[in-house]
């Protein structure tokens, strides 16, 4: 079975009031970050986002609780109805898929005292840990840290002169791995992709996969969808692939088209590339642009501390990893057993995958990653 391994790396030094306040749309935060660096590979993880901002939540009040709370849909129940909610969610999720594994860890400025009421709540509710000791000098063990937890995918993440200033005072990490199996790899070929900066195709290692796959064109979007089921797993890969060489452009300015939904089963044979994505950002510009804005001029986390010295959030910083490609078949496998049972049947669509495209890693309607994939090499 082929494997596909993410590591995601989401740091936040504290995140100003939004004149409307609603629940984040994560394909409009998504679409932002598209936009801003069109043409390039890029994977971002809304899951990771949505993480941090339980977590700000937790310990927020006033104008930034109000904010936080419509962000993240929370209405109609308590503090701790809502955040019991999310931990069950959470320890369902890991359950049934132990290839995801998160981990988190908040740090603080030493003179930013954390409450032990928090303490126990995050833990309680999260399974996150506070650290008091924030410094430039503590970056090489946060960076070391996070490398362990990452099995070395990301390193050296945090810069101690361009991240943690004296006036730094809260830092959020949040790393996520995910390793996955396909379910009906044939093979591997060579193919060309298409590049539409330079014009020109390029030969390409691709995985070929045959399977009976929820498969759609959108029209809207101007793109085929189809859902790829994960072995060993309830989260499927979505690919969302142009109908034309340049059409990525289109798909991507009609994004909020996208519907997971709508789609049939098909007998499909997918030739698509295998690709590396190691890739940073700062979410917060998007984040301001979707309606968080208090908690990155003025945060009232009053439920956190109690020090009398304003707090905000400086930045949101994600660095993730993703590799897709055939490493990990093996005999007996789930994959080669699944093609046994359906390699006689006809195959009733092709999706060659040779030009930029779209990808997530879903489970049902919830985005835990998306990118876009442009170039080969990149």
């Amino acid at each position: 079975m082929a494997r596909i391994a993410c590591s995601i790396l989401l740091l936040c030094v504290v995140f100003q009031l939004s004149l409307q306040l609603q629940k984040i749309s994560y394909i409009t935060l998504v679409s932002r970050i598209l936009y801003y660096y069109d043409n390039v590979n890029m994977l971002v993880c809304p899951a990771a986002v949505e993480q941090s901002l339980m977590q700000i939540y937790l310990g927020s009040s006033g104008a930034s609780e109000r904010e936080l709370k419509a962000a993240l849909g929370h209405t109609g129940t308590s503090q701790s109805a809502f955040m019991e909610s999310y931990r069950h969610s959470q320890s369902l999720l890991a359950r049934q898929n132990p290839q995801y594994h998160t981990v988190s860890r908040l740090y603080t400025a030493t003179s930013v005292k954390i409450l032990p009421q928090y303490q126990k709540l995050s833990q309680q509710y999260l399974n996150i840990t506070a650290d008091n000791t924030l410094s430039a000098p503590g970056a090489k063990n946060i960076n070391q840290w996070i490398s362990s937890e990452t099995n070395g995918k990301v390193r050296g993440i945090v810069d101690p002169l361009e991240f943690l200033s004296d006036s730094s005072k809260l830092l959020l990490v949040n790393a996520n791995t995910f390793q996955g199996n396909w379910i009906g790899l044939r093979r591997t070929v060579q193919e060309k992709f298409f590049v539409p900066l330079v014009e020109r195709h390029v030969p390409t290692t691709m995985l070929v996969l045959e399977g009976k796959y929820s498969y759609i064109f959108q029209q809207k979007l101007g793109a085929y969808v189809v859902i790829i089921p994960l072995g060993n797993s309830t989260m499927s890969m979505a690919l969302i692939v142009p109908k034309t060489y340049k059409g990525i452009y289109h798909v991507e300015k009609n994004l909020q088209h996208l519907d997971l939904d709508a789609s049939y089963l098909k007998y499909v044979r997918i030739t698509l590339p295998r690709f590396k994505i190691l890739y940073s950002q700062d979410m917060t510009q998007a984040l301001i642009d979707v309606g968080v804005n208090h908690i990155f001029t003025h945060a009232d986390l009053a439920h956190l501390t109690k020090v009398k010295e304003k707090l905000k959030v400086d930045s949101i910083l994600q660095s993730n990893f993703i590799e897709v490609n055939e490493k990990g078949v093996s005999a007996g496998s789930a994959s080669e057993d699944f093609l046994m049972a359906r390699s006689n049947l006809k195959i009733s669509k092709i999706l060659t995958v040779n030009r930029p495209f779209l990808f997530a890693i879903v489970k049902g309607k919830k985005i835990y990653f998306f990118g876009r994939f442009t170039r080969p090499n990149a």
